[in-house]
């Protein structure tokens, strides 16, 4: 495309000598005798003059204007405008405050509120047009280059799109990426400040899980188990941690040879817009340090080494116990929950839903831990812990009781009135095709790592990992949804509160959106007579999702 440096020039005419004016005929530049007066004396002397062009030379750059001394604009450009939008596919709605830039010069506009941008400019040709954004810089995420086509006295109109988040995880993490909505992405710096290559970015969580020996007959036992996932910096010193898990304290640290980074714990939120909480080298029975407003589940987190202190993290005596605890429905912390560990009042959580036991005496075996708070279903969980086990953490997410009072009564209504308007209820009174109930989501909400886990069991529902992409084109790849077998296998539409979704029954795509704990009742047809009308036009198979707050 192309490019040019503009040099703007201003001739500034001397029109006070009539020698030097082109109307007088002579040669413009001439100056005037000594002898002559300095003013015309055809003229009054209060008369303005007016300088004409009738011609100059170009020996380099461009001519944009032609002023007098006084400012006086006697030859104006005429300009090439070039106006458009930038949309956020991230967040499905207009980017403010993104940087529009004309490649190879200076020009450039920052879009408003609704995302538009306007520039005027003296150009003329082909020219490459880029964005730049915060939040996308902060994240690695650079903008193709758009073609633009300018020409002085016309309009050109661009529209821009950034890449949905299933796109850049895809970019981050890779095709076979995890479809958990939580990313840590950041550079690793020396102690000069300059990015390092090949460091180790380790990030390690604790999650229950059933427990590998015989389970008793009246509950199953559980155990506290460590996951950790590492990555290695680029010739950049960049790193990507993908799929970790929402609402679980995850601590990453950078290892370059003899040294380290601080021992960063960041906490996702489960929903999005949620809290995300952030400490460095916090001590346990300490609170987190930092608190954000998270609309994206990619999080920036550069790690200096050198900075690592590294005792502190051990810095309490015996056993540690801490964790999260949230509601199940809005997915936000919880403060004020007891936490009551061995039949023993220890302590509370904190406004963000966290909280800490410390010095408690380990042993092998198993340990009871019951969580309790007004309004709440009580939580409890039998751990056995393995042999010199001091750290055990858990998260929480507990279920609201259904108390009839105006508050709760709101809630409810909002909710099942939501779903009655969509005719969900109707539907079911009806009794075609197969309805996955508020109630039977609820009460399964705590238990399931994915969308596909409220459709296990269904007759006809089947979750495959695609080899190659399918669909009209190509939208469908990777794990998806399939209704029926053999010859009478269907690719399902698949309609999020009552809209059609371009992806289909891609799982990869669906849960980029919406996650297990959004989903409030969902509704399965295996063959367009069973589908509504409204949603069976297609002539095929239809899944229906319905949220919790019903503006997907």
């Amino acid at each position: 495309m192309k490019t040019e440096s503009v040099l703007r020039c201003a001739i500034v005419m001397c029109l006070g000598f009539a020698a030097a004016c082109s109307q007088q005929g002579g040669p413009a530049g001439a100056s005037p005798s000594p002898a002559e007066p300095a003013t015309n004396s055809s003229r009054d002397a209060d008369e303005d003059p007016t300088g004409i062009v009738t011609g100059y030379t170009a020996t380099g750059g461009e001519i944009l204007e032609i002023v007098t001394r006084d400012g006086v604009r006697i030859y104006p450009s005429t300009l090439a405008h070039l106006i458009g939008s930038v949309y956020d596919s991230t967040k499905g709605g207009p980017l403010r405050g993104a940087r529009v830039s004309i490649e190879g010069t200076d020009f450039e506009a920052a879009t408003d509120e609704t995302g538009q941008f306007v520039l005027a400019v003296p150009l003329e040709g082909d020219y490459d047009v880029s964005f730049s954004h915060p939040w996308f810089d902060s994240v690695g995420y650079r903008s193709h280059n758009e073609a633009a086509h300018l020409s002085r006295g016309t309009t050109d109109t661009l529209m821009v799109a950034t890449p949905s988040l299933s796109t850049m995880l895809s970019q981050l993490c890779g095709e076979g990426g995890s479809v958990v909505r939580s990313t840590v992405v950041g550079v690793v710096e020396g102690t000069d400040g300059e990015p390092v290559s090949g460091a180790t970015v380790t990030a390690t969580w604790q999650e229950v899980v059933p427990a590998d020996s015989i389970q008793s007959r009246s509950a199953p036992a559980f155990s506290s188990r460590e996951f950790r996932r590492s990555v290695t910096t680029d010739e950049s010193g960049s790193y990507a941690v993908c799929g970790l898990p929402p609402g679980h304290p995850v601590s990453v640290q950078a290892r370059h040879q003899e040294s380290s980074s601080w021992v960063t714990t960041v906490v996702f939120p489960w929903s999005m817009n949620g809290t995300l909480l952030l400490a460095w080298d916090r001590i346990p029975d300490d609170p987190y340090q930092r608190s954000y407003s998270a609309p994206h589940p990619i999080w920036k987190l550069d790690l200096p080494l050198g900075s690592g202190v590294g005792a502190q993290t051990n810095a309490a005596n015996g056993a540690v116990l801490s964790g999260v605890v949230a509601d199940r429905m809005s997915g936000q912390g919880l403060s004020t929950v007891s936490v009551v560990l061995n039949g023993a009042d220890s302590t509370t959580t904190r406004e963000d839903g966290t909280f800490d036991i410390v010095g408690w005496v380990p042993s092998a075996g198993e340990i009871s831990v019951v969580f309790a708070r007004l309004g709440y279903h009580q939580w409890e969980h039998k751990l056995r812990l393995d042999a010199l086990q001091t750290s055990v953490v858990l998260s929480v997410m507990m279920r609201p009781l259904a108390f009839a009072v105006e508050p709760v009564i709101v809630h409810a209504e909002r909710v099942t009135g939501y779903l009655a308007r969509s005719g969900f209820y109707e539907r079911e009174r009806r009794g075609l095709g197969h309805h996955v109930s508020p109630d039977w989501i609820d009460e399964r909400r705590g238990e399931v790592a994915g969308i596909e886990d409220y459709l296990f069991g269904i007759p006809g529902v089947n979750v495959l990992t695609l080899d190659t992409p399918i669909g009209d084109s190509g939208e469908v790849q990777g794990r998806a949804i399939i209704l029926g077998s053999g010859i009478n296998q269907c690719l399902p539409s698949v309609y999020l509160d009552g809209r059609p979704t371009y992806f289909g029954a891609s799982l990869r795509e669906l849960e980029t959106y919406v996650g297990p704990e959004d989903v409030a009742a969902i509704e399965v047809y295996r063959r367009w007579a069973e589908a509504p009308v409204e949603y069976g036009h297609g002539g095929g198979c239809v899944i229906l999702i319905w949220t919790r707050n019903g503006r997907r």
